[in-house]
């Protein structure tokens, strides 16, 4: 079996693995029109077919070759409907791609309810209503390369276990190498399309692609940033959604991971006593806790000081304690 496997998708290991779990795979929205291929809103003309995007493309091939190479026996895809109401999920769309590609339609389940990446994982909590953290299945992730350093970071907030972590284009990066050293052998084409839409510079790449929103993945990298810095500083800008959890067993390994990252937060800030409040009146608290949105004046601070000094100290130790953990 392979394993493409990296924190900061950079590095890629192919090693033999085993006891593979579910793989979850995180949708990119958002859902485009077919023969326009903009945003459906956005089209002059009525929209005729949806169709996934550049990035949830890429998501499909790269599962339909995990497959192939025995790594996936269950597939979990999420994915609400970015497109509008009258239109099909990423989810669903995503699930059409694999069941052409040959996946077992019985294999594949779908969340379709989620406009966003913490949502996705709530939905999947309740969907799969997860006892506790004990004698947990640990999944695989699927991801875009710019999204799945944010992906494993709210997993282990919301305390999912997973092993196997994989960049959807490594996974595409592998399979053209044809599982040898011989580049006479490997498909260069494939690998150099790879290279130049990872390529930060490579900005003409994406305004040359018609419907794939023409955000280039530095782009996309330099936002994912500063959501993933957002989790990590203010535990607000989730916390209050932990409330949406069904199963107070989950809820209560979550408070576990604040706790330890944010010591005595829960009690001086939001005034929840885990030893006084019964875990109703917990939930209750939790779901009063509202995320004030980052203002552009702190969006265009954080993207310099990315650039510069970094994050600041503090949060770069939790996520050094976070990425030490896995």
């Amino acid at each position: 079996m392979i394993d493409m496997e990296s924190s900061e998708g950079a590095l890629v290991k192919e090693t033999v693995k085993t006891s593979n779990g579910p793989l979850l795979i995180f949708g990119q929205g958002p859902v485009i029109d077919r023969v326009t291929r903009t945003i459906p809103q956005e089209g002059l003309s009525a929209p005729v077919k949806e169709d996934v995007n550049f990035w949830s493309e890429n998501l499909a091939k790269a599962a339909a070759e995990l497959y192939k190479h025995g790594q996936v026996p269950q597939i979990i895809v999420m994915g609400g409907k970015t497109g509008g109401k009258q239109y099909s999920s990423e989810a669903e769309l995503i699930k059409q791609r694999l069941c052409k590609a040959g996946i077992p339609e019985n294999i594949i389940e779908t969340e379709e309810n989620s406009p966003d990446t913490i949502a996705n994982l709530i939905n999947m909590i309740n969907m799969k209503d997860t006892q506790g953290t004990q004698d947990k299945e640990k999944y695989q992730i699927l991801g875009s390369p710019y999204h799945i350093s944010r992906i494993q970071i709210l997993m282990q907030l919301f305390k999912i276990p997973f092993n196997h972590v994989f960049s959807s284009d490594e996974v595409l990066r592998f399979v053209a190498r044809n599982n040898t050293d011989d580049p006479s052998l490997w498909d260069t084409k494939l690998l150099t399309e790879i290279e130049t839409r990872l390529d930060p510079d490579s900005n003409l790449y994406y305004q040359d692609k018609q419907g794939m929103e023409r955000r280039d993945y530095a782009d996309r990298l330099i936002h994912d940033d500063l959501w993933t810095r957002e989790l990590l500083e203010y535990p607000e800008s989730w916390l209050g959604r932990v409330a949406d959890i069904k199963n107070s067993d989950m809820r209560s390994d979550i408070l576990d991971q604040v706790e330890r990252l944010w010591p005595e937060i829960l009690q001086s800030k939001f005034g929840i006593s885990r030893e006084l409040d019964s875990p109703e009146e917990i939930q209750a608290k939790l779901s009063q806790i509202k995320k004030n949105p980052l203002s552009q004046e702190t969006i265009q601070e954080w993207i310099k000081q990315n650039k510069t000094v970094g994050w600041p100290k503090e949060v770069e130790a939790r996520l050094l304690t976070l990425v030490e953990e896995r």
